[in-house]
């Protein structure tokens, strides 16, 4: 099933989350459920939180996307990733 990913729509279905996750634990459970994600599809080997972090790829990231892009750039990615 197709999810709409249009800025309205992910707004609208994220507002029930945000009255049960706590503010501070959003992007953690987000990069835990992303993790997740990876372990599964086989694409990591561990979902450790000091083995993501020593991936030199991370580093990378944090220097070349704007840490205040990260969040768009995941919600763009989960939403290819769901609707595959």
């Amino acid at each position: 099933m197709a999810i709409d990913c249009s800025a309205s729509s992910l707004a609208a279905a994220a507002n029930c989350f945000s009255c049960v996750v706590p503010i501070g634990s959003q992007l953690p459970l987000q990069t835990y459920l992303i993790a997740q994600i990876a372990l599964n599809l086989g694409a990591i080997a561990s979902a450790d939180p000091a083995v993501l972090m020593s991936d030199p790829n991370v580093a990378k990231f944090m220097q070349t996307i704007p840490p205040g892009l990260q969040l768009s750039v995941q919600n763009v990615l989960l939403c290819t990733l769901v609707n595959k």
